[in-house]
């Protein structure tokens, strides 16, 4: 069985004493591979150090909640120089957050606009990053033609799954799937989404599963939400594991 995690960020502080050792577990897991994922210019660049060093892979982004400390243009040439490396095979995380509040829509949409055109220009998807904020990410996206993306830690209904769906998009799960409330929710809408659209991520360090609710995060738990995503849809583990592991791999054209 193998297990992929679309979206971790071993590129935070948490991991900075140990992040061979927690890699070295996800490995023992049946982790074949990762996307460490970038949230200002910083992480970015060690996303792309630690890429390097694990043989995995990385995106290059901005979180929208810092989209006041990117208002200028410098930045740009750091991105744009970072998106040309070998291991970087998306662009994100980026998108829209209302939900914390510490920047507006106004402000969020432009830094949303450069990296779908980044992503455009460079032929990589994009990492969606969309909280209280589904219909403006789609009114954004279908103004857009072939978008390429993943909606990452995906909390929305069936309604707004199939809006997405239907322009293409892959939608990806935490270990949100593993917290007892809203099972029934759960199983639900994830019976009504296509498994070779569906995506595993931990978004480690935040987001642990259930027993573990309080600890740091780590890739090697992306197992637990295989588990539970086929439990809940009622197919064999393995099968849940290997065709997501396959999802990301087709999503973010790797190779090995």
């Amino acid at each position: 069985m193998q297990v992929f995690d679309t979206h971790a960020h071993l590129n935070f502080p948490d991991y900075e004493q140990d992040w061979r050792e927690v890699w070295e577990r996800a490995k023992q897991a049946g982790l074949v591979g990762a996307i460490i994922v970038g949230t200002d210019l910083a992480t970015s660049k060690r996303g792309i150090e630690l890429a390097h060093e694990l043989g995995v892979w990385a995106s290059v982004g901005i979180h929208p909640n810092d989209a006041k400390q990117f208002a200028g243009e410098d930045w740009k040439r750091s991105i744009e120089e970072m998106v040309k490396d070998e291991r970087v095979v998306a662009i994100g995380e980026t998108g829209f957050d209302f939900y914390r509040q510490f920047t507006s829509r106004d402000e969020q949409l432009p830094l949303l606009e450069y990296f779908l055109d980044l992503a455009e220009r460079e032929e990589k998807p994009a990492l969606f990053h969309c909280r209280e904020a589904y219909d403006d990410l789609s009114d954004v996206i279908k103004e857009r033609k072939n978008v390429r993306a993943v909606i990452h830690a995906f909390g929305g209904d069936r309604d707004v799954a199939q809006k997405f769906l239907d322009r293409g998009l892959y939608l990806s799960f935490t270990a949100q799937v593993t917290y007892p409330k809203n099972q029934e929710a759960y199983a639900s809408l994830l019976k009504s989404i296509p498994l070779d659209r569906i995506l595993l991520e931990t978004d480690c360090p935040f987001l642990p599963p259930e027993g573990l609710r309080g600890q740091r995060n780590e890739p090697r738990h992306v197992d637990v939400i295989a588990e539970r995503i086929a439990q809940l849809v009622e197919k064999p583990e393995e099968e849940v594991a290997n065709e997501t592991t396959a999802n990301a791999f087709r999503l973010f054209n790797l190779h090995g």
